[in-house]
């Protein structure tokens, strides 16, 4: 778990990421241990900062094939 001594600490981090010109980053989730890939998703600034403070993973999500605009789910 990530824990930010300030909101500056949480802000900044966002502010490094590089989101494509989407505005999505790619987010890897892998077991610790075997270090086997569990899921790979896309992850928009929102998500992601949700993410950092609740600590349950966020992805963003469309319908496949779709432009529509981006949802955010909760996945445990």
């Amino acid at each position: 778990m990530i824990e930010f001594k300030d909101e500056n600490t949480r802000q900044r981090l966002l502010d490094a990421v590089r989101f494509n010109a989407d505005g999505l980053v790619c987010a890897i989730a892998q077991d610790h241990d075997s270090k086997e890939i569990l899921m790979v998703a896309w992850m928009n600034r929102e998500a992601l900062d949700e993410t950092f403070k609740s600590y349950i993973i966020l992805v963003h999500v469309r319908p496949f094939g779709a432009k529509a605009n981006p949802l955010v789910k909760h996945s445990n």
